[in-house]
């Protein structure tokens, strides 16, 4: 049975159900892995994922956020020196974690995203003409 190639997201932002008190560098890259979910007919699904965290299974679901800008920062430097860069690359994804199960359409922490999607593309759309002349002037 052949095997469906691995799913690249691009930038991706990741929204725990829970804090992680620890401070510092993490190397996510190497600790942090996610994989696909296979759906009932074997065939592994594009929106959901999962992952175990501290023997915790966590269940995800990828929402398309449009390319909202992002703010990363990286850190790099030695442990004496450490400098912050930050980059502005468009976020491609964001996928919303849940404790055992995907998060439901109706999730709060879901729509709340959904929606502050929606409010960043307008704030930051360009502004037509007419919608662009001081309040003073109309």
């Amino acid at each position: 049975m052949a095997q469906d190639p691995p799913v690249t997201l691009g930038p991706v932002a990741h929204l725990l159900p829970f804090g992680i008190k620890t401070q510092g560098h993490v190397n996510a890259d190497q600790y942090f892995s996610y994989e696909p979910m296979t759906g009932s007919s074997g065939c592994t699904t594009d929106s959901n994922y999962s992952t175990v965290i501290h023997g915790r299974l966590l269940v995800g679901v990828r929402l398309p956020s449009e390319d909202t800008q992002a703010h990363l920062w990286s850190l790099s430097g030695s442990l004496q020196k450490q400098t912050f860069s930050k980059q502005n690359p468009p976020l491609k994804d964001v996928l919303l974690w849940k404790k055992d199960n995907p998060p439901k359409p109706s999730d709060a922490r879901r729509l709340a995203l959904q929606h502050w999607f929606d409010i960043s593309q307008l704030i930051h759309s360009p502004l037509s003409e007419e919608e662009d002349v001081p309040m003073e002037e109309k």
